[in-house]
């Protein structure tokens, strides 16, 4: 434990003298802290090295400079000036897609505040990122700003979120209202960017096919929404988890799987007043893995030993539910676990580094993100077309990097029928991935978690 505390404090003191040396436009690199205060002797040695006519010529200089950056309103009369003058030589802007097309740059000041005009900038290039998220109303700016418009998105994801509605208690169904806000809702999250890119000739566009995210295993469970287009751009075994649970008879989770399914036979539930679906089975079950996680992950992302890992190369967990309601439920529970950890002393292997290292969010919340751990809870154990969306399966599961852990009732699940991309040929597409999952041996139920001795 001294010896963890000892690191901790290690890499927090090297952390400051780097920050220091960036002060100070040191640009020497060091691996010890040795190496560090050799370098700060050095400099201050050179500094008593000067002679006295040397650091009186220093010494006005820099008071010639206090006394410059002292005078009032100084700062920002040299904002402006620099601004204007830099605005003649950009030549890349980011902005959002709901920025003006002129742009305030300072934000300090009134009358004088600078601005980029990009409509008048004669952009050659725009570049959409995200394409896929941003609805179509948002797209005409961007889009009438550039000579030519580059679009990058996945269609087979997520469309733009609308949440404006009238209210079905005091409107008509035969009010003009209805029909508008149908209509706006079709134009508002109709994906633009899939109609664009299946109408667009061949040489107008190109799909990226190798992708370096995740684990073989994952990308075959995706790979179906791409028609098994996707390819491994990386080696399977940097993305391994080298995790190890172990259960009464065999491994639960070990380097064999990187898809697992555990089967629970509970029930959904919606509190009162709700719209939301929770699932008390799989938020224990959730709440259990995550405690095996905690006690099992023993190495980073690369494999070295945890106690020596840097806080970058730690392992990262996210939990996935298509319900707000099973998103709260699983949130209170896993507070429960880190507060007993904190009270015994011991660390988190991923909390203690915040939402970057562990999240628990909804799917909608979760798109854009990703985790090198993935456990998806699913909630229903009846039909259900939320969960039956192709697009929210594949941003669900699409997130983990190394290891994917399934949570939901294997017969109510194998039971759905999903239209991919909407071709109109339904198919099980749950029992396709569960009955791989079974191949592989990664198979599960609720008991073999619940029943792992801690």
């Amino acid at each position: 434990k001294k010896y963890k505390e000892y690191l901790r404090a290690s890499e927090a003191l090297a952390h400051e003298i780097q920050s220091l040396f960036n002060d100070l436009g040191i640009s020497e690199k060091f691996t010890t802290l040795d190496e560090a205060y050799e370098i700060l002797e050095r400099r201050v040695a050179t500094i008593y090295s000067l002679d006295d006519k040397d650091v009186e010529l220093s010494r006005r200089t820099y008071e010639d400079i206090i006394r410059y950056l002292r005078e009032e309103g100084i700062d920002k009369n040299d904002r402006d000036r620099l601004m204007k003058e830099l605005r003649n030589f950009v030549n890349v802007v980011g902005i959002t897609c709901t920025a003006e097309g002129r742009t305030m740059v300072d934000t300090e000041g009134d009358e004088d505040n600078v601005y980029l005009d990009v409509t008048t900038m004669g952009i050659d290039v725009v570049i959409i990122d995200e394409v896929s998220k941003v609805p179509f109303p948002e797209l005409l700016r961007p889009i009438l700003s550039g000579k030519s418009i580059i679009m990058v998105g996945d269609h087979k994801q997520l469309p733009p979120i609308y949440n404006v509605k009238y209210d079905k208690n005091t409107v008509s169904p035969d009010d003009p209202i209805v029909e508008r806000e149908e209509r706006f809702k079709k134009m508002y999250t109709e994906p633009l960017f899939k109609t664009l890119f299946e109408s667009a000739p061949d040489q107008s566009k190109i799909m990226l096919k190798q992708q370096y995210r995740m684990a073989s295993q994952i990308m075959e469970a995706i790979n179906r929404f791409y028609g098994d287009s996707l390819e491994m751009g990386c080696r399977d075994e940097d993305k391994a988890h080298r995790i190890v649970i172990p259960g009464k008879e065999r491994n639960l989770i070990d380097g064999n799987n990187s898809v697992v399914f555990i089967d629970c036979r509970g029930s959904e539930s919606m509190q009162q007043g709700s719209t939301s679906f929770e699932n008390q089975l799989e938020a224990d079950v959730v709440t259990r893995m995550v405690n095996l996680l905690e006690e099992h992950c023993t190495c980073d992302s690369s494999g070295t030993d945890i106690a020596n890992a840097s806080e970058s190369d730690k392992m990262s967990l996210g939990i996935i539910t298509p319900y707000a309601a099973q998103a709260r439920l699983i949130r209170k529970q896993t507070d429960q676990i880190y507060e007993r950890l904190r009270k015994r002393g011991i660390p988190s292997k991923f909390r203690s580094f915040g939402e970057e290292k562990f999240a628990v969010k909804s799917v909608d919340d979760f798109q854009g993100d990703e985790r090198d751990i993935i456990i998806l809870s699913l909630v229903r154990t009846g039909k259900s077309t939320f969960i039956s969306d192709f697009r929210r399966i594949n941003v669900a599961m699409s997130r983990a990097r190394r290891l994917l852990v399934l949570v939901g009732n294997a017969e109510s699940l194998e039971k759905e029928e999903i239209d991919l991309d909407g071709q109109g040929e339904p198919r099980p597409v749950y029992k396709e991935i569960i009955d791989r999952v079974k191949e592989n041996g990664g198979y599960l139920s609720s008991d073999d978690i619940m029943e792992v001795n801690e």
